[in-house]
């Protein structure tokens, strides 16, 4: 029969140190007495980042020097969902197999969830065999990764120019990266940027940056995915930005002067940037016409007008008092909204 006696665990660490795992036990399997003593843990706590962490797990094991030799010792890092991270070989450091110190590596990945996880120990000798669970606890704590700066975050394309941003990736824990890589998608539509160039720090705390420019087939929500090279490949921080055509929209109201109670008309042109560039009319499109009375700081909504086949728009009224006519239009997800200027239309008795 199988019998253990669990000692006590005592965890101290130390502000930005190791902590110190002390752990006594005693696993007794038929005639072969195992103990397990205090141990070690480096480093404490583990902070996971975008490339793998180098944990070591050291603690002493013991046999009386009557029985048969500790000949080998194991450990599982089991984390907080059961996981387990398998230390097959603790090689001995020091001492011997009847009372000797074993330390074995172990790598834990990006994903590795955060918590705290048990060490659970394994000591074997030819068919005999012994364990201690748990041997120890440290703790894992996730690094904070910064968000992907975009500046600026929305832009708009005019006829002859094209609009430029700057994407930065700032990794502000030790993350040894080879290089960082971004790629731009809107639908079926890829762009990328194969190597963002280390603009600030270095491999272990830096910044990479990258711009971007668009033109005008370019319109449209581009989501950015940012992927990070450090040994293997991990996903980085993402964003987006969106990008608008210009337009721009005219009002011209007459005649002027107008008797009161006659005709009036507030007409003009939408023009919004086509492929090739420029600004063409856009058709189909309600245009809302406002009139600022003279003297008063307030608009006052008239009336909305539809745009032809051309752009142009035609909204006819009675001359009711001076003031000042203009145009608006609210936009679209491809295109920034518009507003025409004042056209100031003097009415007379």
């Amino acid at each position: 029969m199988t019998r253990t006696r669990i000692g006590s665990l005592v965890a101290a660490a130390a502000l930005g140190g190791s902590a110190t795992i002390v752990v006594t036990g005693v696993a007794s399997a038929a005639t072969w007495h195992v103990t397990f003593g205090a141990g070690h843990l480096s480093p404490s706590p583990v902070k996971i980042n975008l490339s793998a962490v180098k944990v070591t797990v050291e603690f002493p094991v013991g046999t009386p020097a009557k029985e048969t030799a500790v000949q080998s010792v194991s450990a599982d890092l089991v984390s907080p969902t059961g996981a387990k991270t398998t230390i097959k070989y603790l090689a001995l450091t020091s001492g011997n197999g009847h009372q000797g110190n074993w330390r074995g590596v172990a790598w834990l990945p990006p994903e590795s969830a955060a918590g705290i996880w048990k060490i659970n120990a394994r000591a074997g000798a030819g068919s005999q065999s012994a364990t201690k669970s748990p041997t120890g606890t440290f703790t894992v704590a996730k690094t904070r990764i910064p968000p992907l700066a975009v500046s600026p975050g929305a832009l708009t394309v005019v006829p002859g120019r094209t609009a430029a941003t700057t994407v930065r990736v700032h990794l502000d824990e030790p993350t040894n990266v080879d290089y960082v890589h971004l790629e731009l998608i809107r639908g079926g539509t890829h762009k990328s940027l194969s190597q963002m160039p280390l603009v600030g720090g270095d491999a272990r705390y830096g910044v990479w940056s990258g711009h971007l420019g668009f033109g005008p087939g370019d319109l449209g929500v581009w989501r950015i995915d940012t992927t990070v090279y450090a040994g293997s490949q991990h996903s980085g921080p993402s964003g987006s930005i969106t990008v608008k055509g210009a337009s721009s929209l005219s009002a011209d109201a007459g005649p002027e002067p107008v008797r009161k109670g006659h005709r009036l008309t507030v007409k003009g042109a939408l023009r919004h940037l086509n492929a090739a560039g420029k600004l063409s009319g856009y058709a189909g499109q309600k245009v809302t016409i406002y009139l600022r009375p003279l003297g008063s700081h307030k608009s006052y909504r008239l009336g909305t007008a539809t745009t032809d086949r051309n752009g142009n728009y035609s909204y006819k009224l009675y001359a009711a008092r001076s003031g000042s006519f203009r145009a608006t239009w609210a936009g679209t997800g491809l295109y920034v909204a518009a507003a025409s200027s004042e056209d100031y239309v003097r009415v007379r008795r």
